[in-house]
């Protein structure tokens, strides 16, 4: 269940973006669209997007779960964290999804690439409408990534385990996920929710 809100969580900021295209004051996240995209795919209304914003807000909510972390240790994670995420936020910009891949754990890339997880994104409303259908991988980073994270800015840290975290930006108010990241031996990299915490 909490994967599955996560999921909406990050669907909902980017389907946020994809319906925000055509306004004159949009971020420039909306001002980067995927190539594959027409004028026609652009212009988007979030029919559902109010109540798709009640439930990213929930996933705050839904993780009770508190550690005792120092301000020292805070600063040096949010540092290494914000580096990571400028970076990511480079290689998505460039729709690098080789360089991108190379930021992933193990669990999310079998994740998003799972045909029954593809199949349900493919259902979501405004994918339907404009005949998108996600098959691999690739296409959700395409479809999904590049429009939702492209201009990624790192806000706040909430840590759900001694080596795992949120990353948030905070947007009109509103704290969206924009990762959730792992420590491993080989640097930070994008987790799931559900993701087993890499220090035990």
């Amino acid at each position: 269940m909490i994967r599955r809100i996560a999921l909406l969580s990050m669907i909902t900021v980017a389907f946020l973006y994809f319906g925000c295209a055509t306004e004159p004051e949009d971020s420039a996240v909306a001002e980067e669209p995927p190539p594959s995209e027409t004028p026609e795919e652009r212009e988007q209304t979030p029919e559902t997007a109010p109540e798709e914003a009640e439930e990213a807000e929930e996933v705050e909510k839904d993780d009770p779960e508190d550690f005792e972390i120092s301000e020292e240790v805070y600063t040096e994670t949010f540092s290494d964290v914000e580096n990571v995420i400028r970076e990511l936020s480079s290689i998505i910009r460039k729709e690098n999804f080789n360089a991108w891949k190379e930021y992933l754990t193990k669990e999310y890339i079998e994740e998003y690439s799972d045909p029954q997880t593809l199949r349900e994104l493919s259902e979501y409303p405004l994918f339907k409408k404009n005949n998108i259908k996600l098959d691999s991988l690739r296409d959700y980073f395409q479809y999904v990534v590049v429009p939702s994270r492209s201009s990624a800015r790192l806000d706040d840290l909430e840590f759900i385990g001694k080596e795992k975290v949120k990353a948030i930006m905070i947007e009109d108010e509103q704290r969206i996920v924009l990762f959730y990241l792992e420590k491993t031996q080989t640097g930070w990299k994008i987790g799931t929710s559900e993701s087993p915490d890499s220090s035990g």
